[in-house]
């Protein structure tokens, strides 16, 4: 394992393996009708010197708020960042609204769409 300790190696592995995809989609001229995600699939934990405090407390799998990454070239402004909270039950909705089509009815995430653009999310009602 290299210098930098399990933690580090797996950071740099995935950066990595985040950098070979978007070389790809940039070598095959796909960059302008992609719109890349990343974000996690578990709650931070206490462990490996982690500080889960950072992340707000969960009280449900409707309510976990997890840091998310998005990449779309001439859509999300370069180097933006953002606090809001988003759930990756708004990943669906988000998805959707950039596919310029509808989403099941009984999803309870929002499109956060407005945000990704730089804007503020203005009502529930055009979250959906």
């Amino acid at each position: 394992m290299s210098h930098l300790g399990f933690w580090g190696f797996g950071v740099a592995r995935l950066d990595a393996d985040i950098g070979t995809i978007l070389d790809y989609l940039q070598k095959n001229g796909l960059t302008n009708n992609v719109a890349v995600f990343f974000s996690s699939a578990t709650v931070p934990q206490k462990e490996g010197g982690l500080d889960p405090t950072f992340f707000p407390s969960v009280t449900s799998t409707n309510d976990v708020r997890l840091p998310m990454l998005a990449w779309w070239p001439r859509h999300i402004p370069a180097g933006q960042v953002s606090g809001f909270h988003w759930t990756p039950a708004d990943f669906l909705p988000t998805a959707a609204r950039i596919g310029f089509t509808d989403y099941p009815t009984n999803v309870t995430g929002n499109s956060i769409l407005p945000v990704l653009y730089g804007r503020p999310l203005a009502s529930a009602a055009e979250a959906h």
